[in-house]
């Protein structure tokens, strides 16, 4: 992923939208979360096997591109449970002019 840009984080899950009662995409660096985002916020949706992570030009400009970052889905399904995905790590690339465009 590049600073500036507006990646889509796609997670393959074998739970249907109406089986996920809530949950959040956590994204950290160094151990410290980082960015937290609800499945209740726009930036998130769950569709045809998928839950897909929107980021914004603002979201990821905050990242330092010299660091890596970690993010996981966690997610509590009808019923009460809880499930986790695995941890994926992300390098982050750099722009040359920085700021929205």
């Amino acid at each position: 992923m590049k600073r500036g840009t507006t990646p889509l984080l796609k997670f393959k899950t074998p739970y249907k939208a109406s089986f996920i009662d809530h949950g959040y995409a956590t994204i950290s660096r160094k151990g410290d979360v980082f960015m937290e985002i609800p499945f209740s916020d726009d930036r998130i949706s769950v569709q045809d096997g998928f839950i897909l992570v929107s980021l914004s030009q603002e979201d990821t400009l905050k990242f330092n591109s010299r660091a890596t970052y970690s993010v996981q889905l966690r997610i509590v399904l009808r019923g009460g449970v809880a499930v986790a995905s695995n941890i994926i790590t992300m390098p982050i690339g750099s722009i040359l002019k920085n700021g929205v465009i």
